[in-house]
C-alpha cells in the first residue's frame, strides 16, 4: 500500500518532507566496511573475491570461476524470448544513434600570435562497467553504459554483474552483452567488484575508469578508489516524482514507479495528484504488479 500524505495537513513543505522520511544515504554509511573489503581484495586477489561473493551473495564461485565463459554467453540467446530480442535491438540502435551525436573530435587552430593550439581527443584503453544484478536483471543499464564506451572507441570493456542465487548472470543481460560484442564478463558485485576493476587481481585486469550505478557499497567503493581510477559519478538512490492529472493513464504511472522501485530498497517514488480515484487506481495496480513479480513495495 502507498503511504498517503495530504498536503493540506502540513504547514510547510519542510514539515511534509520530514514526514515522508526521505532522509537517507547521508554522510554516514558503511565506509569502514567498504574500506575493509577493498583491503581484502588488494591483499587476497581472486581468493578474496570468491570469499566475499560467498559471504555477501551466498554463491560459491570456486567451481564456476569468476569469469563467464563464451558458452554461457552464447546460451543466453536461447533463453530469451523473441519480443525481448526485438526490443533490445531497437533500444541499442536508438541509444547508439544518440551517443554518436555527442562525439568529441580533435581540433587545432592558429592563435593570433601564430602558435598552433588545440586539443587531442583519444578514447581510454580500458574501462570497467558495473551492472547491478542479483535479484533483478538490468539489461538496459548494460546498454546505457557499454554503448557510450563503444561509440567513444574504448578498446577494452570489462563488465561486472552480481550473480543470482544460482551463481549465474541473467541471460537477458548476457544476451545484450553478446549483441554489443562484450565478452569479458565477471560474476562479481558490490564493493569487491569495484575494487577488482580498480586494483586488479590474478583474473581481473585493472581498468582506467569505472562507470555504472550500484548500491551504497558500490558508490562508496567508487568514491574511495577515485584517483586510482576515474569514475563517472557518485550515483545516489533512485528518486522519482510523478505529477499526474486525473486524465493520466494509471497503468503507465504504476509501471514507471515500479521500474524505479526495482532499483533496490533505497529507491523512493512519489505520486502527486489531486485525484483520489487516480491514487486508488495506481495503488491497486502497484499491489497487483508487485504480487505478480513476487516482491513487495516498502
Amino acid at each position: 500500500m502507498l503511504r498517503v500524505f495530504d498536503a493540506g495537513e502540513y504547514e510547510s513543505l519542510e514539515s511534509l518532507r520530514e514526514s515522508m522520511g526521505w532522509d537517507f544515504w547521508m554522510e554516514v554509511g558503511p565506509i569502514d566496511e567498504v574500506r575493509e573489503i577493498i583491503s581484502q581484495v588488494k591483499k587476497g586477489g581472486d581468493d578474496a573475491l570468491i570469499e566475499l561473493t560467498a559471504r555477501f551473495d551466498g554463491v560459491d564461485l570456486k567451481g564456476k570461476g569468476l569469469r563467464v565463459n563464451r558458452e554461457a554467453i552464447g546460451d543466453a540467446a536461447r533463453q530469451v524470448d523473441p519480443s525481448f530480442v526485438d526490443a533490445a535491438k531497437k533500444a541499442i540502435k536508438t541509444i547508439n544513434a544518440f551517443h554518436k551525436q555527442q562525439l568529441w573530435e580533435s581540433q587545432f587552430w592558429e592563435s593570433e600570435e601564430g602558435a598552433r593550439i588545440g586539443q587531442i581527443v583519444r578514447p581510454l584503453e580500458r574501462v570497467g562497467v558495473y551492472i547491478p544484478g542479483g535479484s533483478y536483471a538490468y539489461p538496459s543499464t548494460a546498454m546505457m553504459t557499454v554503448i557510450p564506451a563503444k561509440v567513444a572507441g574504448v578498446h577494452e570493456i570489462a563488465v561486472c554483474v552480481p550473480p543470482g542465487a544460482n551463481g549465474e548472470v541473467s541471460p537477458h543481460t548476457l544476451f545484450v552483452m553478446d549483441l554489443l560484442g562484450v565478452e569479458e564478463i565477471y560474476r562479481l558485485g558490490g564493493a569487491q567488484a569495484v575494487a577488482a576493476m580498480a586494483l586488479g587481481t590474478e583474473t581481473v585486469k585493472p581498468v582506467q575508469k569505472i562507470v555504472g550505478p550500484g548500491n551504497i557499497y558500490v558508490t562508496l567503493a567508487k568514491k574511495e578508489l577515485f584517483g586510482r581510477v576515474g569514475i563517472d559519478m557518485l550515483a545516489g538512490p533512485t528518486e522519482l516524482v510523478v505529477l499526474a492529472e486525473g486524465e493520466a493513464d494509471p497503468e503507465c504511472i504504476a509501471l514507471d514507479m515500479l521500474a524505479q522501485l526495482e532499483h533496490g530498497s533505497g529507491a523512493r517514488v512519489c505520486l502527486i495528484t489531486s485525484s483520489d480515484e487516480m491514487l486508488r487506481k495506481v495503488d491497486d495496480l502497484l499491489d497487483r504488479m508487485t504480487k505478480q513479480r513476487g516482491n513487495q513495495i516498502e
